[in-house]
């Protein structure tokens, strides 16, 4: 692999790891803003509850996809949309267990931390 994480988290002022991390991608999805508070990102979340569950699970589908594609058996999922675009973690969430039972995936993803 040609890519390394080498520094910790921002809870530990972003300081060198012992040992870089290898990984094969790092996979990046836009999510919908449902903060209105957000003045550098259109609201864009749907407003009818199974329309904005269809889009999240379908950018979830994508990245899982890209992922796959990118040769990963196991992915890292953090908090995406969670924060300050305001989206339920249940939503995401369930949004997530959906994208993973996608046919397209081939079982490849083995793994979700």
């Amino acid at each position: 692999s040609d890519l390394e994480i080498f520094r910790e988290g921002s809870n530990t002022g972003y300081t060198f790891k012992q040992k870089p991390v290898e990984v094969c991608a790092v996979v990046s999805v836009a999510m919908p803003n449902k903060n209105p508070r957000v003045k550098d990102s259109p609201l864009d979340a749907p407003a009818d509850p199974t329309e904005y569950k269809a889009l999240l699970a379908t950018k979830l589908r994508a990245a899982l996809g890209a992922a796959a594609l990118a040769g990963a058996s196991v992915v890292v999922v953090p908090g995406v949309g969670c924060g300050v675009f305001k989206n339920e973690a249940g939503d995401v969430g369930d949004a997530l267990a959906e994208a993973m039972q996608w046919d397209q995936l081939g079982g490849q993803i083995k793994e979700v931390v």
